[in-house]
């Protein structure tokens, strides 16, 4: 993970990208995610479900949006 952290931060820190929002269902995973962009000072919500997402999304501003398929 911190390979992935170390690459999302370089390519977004240049554009000022910081808030994200999160689609996934599973805690373990929505901990695992969140806890590595947070160390690379990504402010990250989170949506436990579709539903939840589309509202947010729909009622937020976010830079980037990841999607569980």
């Amino acid at each position: 993970m911190k390979f992935i952290e170390v690459k999302i931060g370089k390519i977004f820190g240049n554009f000022g990208m910081k808030k994200i929002l999160l689609v996934e269902d599973e805690i373990n995973v929505v901990n695992f995610i969140q806890k590595g962009l947070t160390e690379e000072d990504f402010e990250v919500s989170v949506a436990l479900n579709g539903l939840m997402g589309l509202q947010m999304a729909m009622n937020n501003s976010y830079d980037l949006i990841v999607l569980d398929i």
